[in-house]
């Protein structure tokens, strides 16, 4: 059976002892029902992974005794996910599955013809709630990293030009919303830089292209197929 993991962010690490947060401990405690000398793993989210054993700490649970451990190894490529915002249960799908692909950095975009709109005032709690999809999706795939969520952005960034090689190590998917981009915003995609591609004639849901469209970056150029299997026999 494999351990289980546990989150914990590398400024609660320290000593050789992981402090979990109250959530990580109430999964651990009341949920999985560990105990006190069972061991687990430990991720922070940066790269690192490691082992240990339950222990009471002031009343609580922490993890001690920490030795580092060889985490999953990533993907070779920096791979960015722009997805314009659509329905909350789709996005937060594509979130979990973008994770599992190894996706580096998640940037909501709120685009012209976008579906939803954050309100005001509810923005932090949102992005609390998709950090802990994209927490609970790397845990879950044995990442020792998390991708970033950014805060919404405004359709107006810049990048440098693609000469139409996908051999960067740094490479950036954008994704508009269901009623597809306007005129202004596909130009204004193009004077910075990017390629418009599409999917032939399959029509995809949004959450659907982001997802196929990392899976073939990442069978390119990361960890999935064809590069990754060139890559182990050189």
């Amino acid at each position: 059976m494999s351990r289980r993991r546990f989150f914990a962010p590398r400024e609660s690490i320290a000593g050789g002892i992981a402090r979990l947060s109250a959530e990580e401990v109430h999964h651990l405690r009341d949920v999985l029902r560990l105990r006190a000398g069972q061991v687990v793993e430990v991720f922070d989210g940066a790269g690192r992974s490691y082992v240990g054993r339950v222990q009471r700490d002031d009343g609580g649970l922490s993890v001690g005794s920490l030795e580092r451990t060889e985490g999953r190894a990533e993907s070779p490529i920096d791979v960015s996910l722009g997805l314009a915002l659509i329905k909350y249960e789709r996005f937060e799908w594509a979130l979990e599955k973008a994770t599992e692909l190894g996706v580096r950095e998640i940037v909501p975009l709120e685009t012209r013809r976008c579906e939803v709109r954050l309100l005001q005032g509810k923005v932090e709690a949102r992005l609390e709630r998709w950090r802990r999809i994209v927490r609970e999706a790397a845990n879950e795939y044995l990442a020792a990293g998390l991708p970033g969520t950014a805060l919404p952005l405004l359709c107006e960034t810049s990048a440098a030009p693609w000469d139409g090689r996908i051999e960067a190590r740094r490479i950036g998917v954008t994704i508009g919303p269901e009623g597809g981009w306007t005129a202004e915003e596909v130009r204004s995609a193009e004077q910075a830089g990017c390629r418009i591609v599409g999917f032939g004639p399959r029509v995809l849901r949004a959450e659907t292209a982001a997802i196929a469209a990392l899976a073939i970056v990442q069978f390119q150029r990361g960890d999935l197929g064809a590069a990754h299997a060139r890559r182990e026999e050189s």
